[in-house]
């Protein structure tokens, strides 16, 4: 007849595709909610640890962003200073988790001397205060000298953590030959 060999509604009669298709389809998402339970589990086990020990974290290490200049943390000597700067926001009552995960910065800060500037105040009322803070930093750096500011800055919610210190921001802008004119990359979580 005129229908083709790899046709889907042509199964032999009693053939079990479909149902190991179904199978397979089940399995799969048996799997994908047994990894996402543990991944679950394992961040909440994180997370009551983290409410009951005390944070290497100060105020003075991450002060309030008072004038419109990035603060950094001390810069290594073993790699030159970034071309990227950090921003973030994280203000309102201290939440231990936050100030877990802003720390978790200041090993990549130090290694790879990422300028990073969080800000601790709401600076707009009725305005999201990034988009205040986003430009108040724009403008600032702008202002400096070509060498002495950061070619990118790249803006993080307070929740991001740092897992591998060891890799550097450097590696993730487009190369300058052949997308110089990229100005902004955005990423979709």
């Amino acid at each position: 007849m005129g229908d083709a060999p790899g046709n889907p509604n042509l199964l032999p009669a009693g053939s079990h595709a479909t149902h190991n298709r179904q199978q397979f389809s089940r399995n799969q998402l048996l799997r994908y909610l047994l990894l996402a339970g543990t991944f679950t589990l394992a961040i909440s086990i994180w997370a009551l640890q983290l409410r009951h020990t005390s944070l290497p974290i100060s105020l003075s290490t991450h002060p309030t962003f008072s004038a419109p200049s990035i603060t950094s943390s001390t810069t290594s000597d073993n790699y030159p200073r970034s071309r990227i700067g950090k921003l973030t926001a994280c203000f309102g009552p201290l939440d231990p988790i936050y100030q877990a995960a802003i720390a978790s910065h200041l090993p990549h800060n130090e290694l790879h001397g990422n300028p990073h500037c969080i800000l601790r105040e709401h600076m707009i009322r009725g305005l999201w205060a990034k988009h205040g803070f986003l430009l108040t930093v724009l403008g600032a750096e702008l202002s400096k000298p070509a060498d002495q500011r950061p070619e990118w800055l790249m803006w993080h919610d307070r929740d991001v953590a740092v897992m591998n210190p060891q890799i550097p921001l450097n590696m993730f802008p487009p190369p300058e030959g052949k997308f110089g004119h990229v100005n902004l990359v955005v990423a979709k979580e």
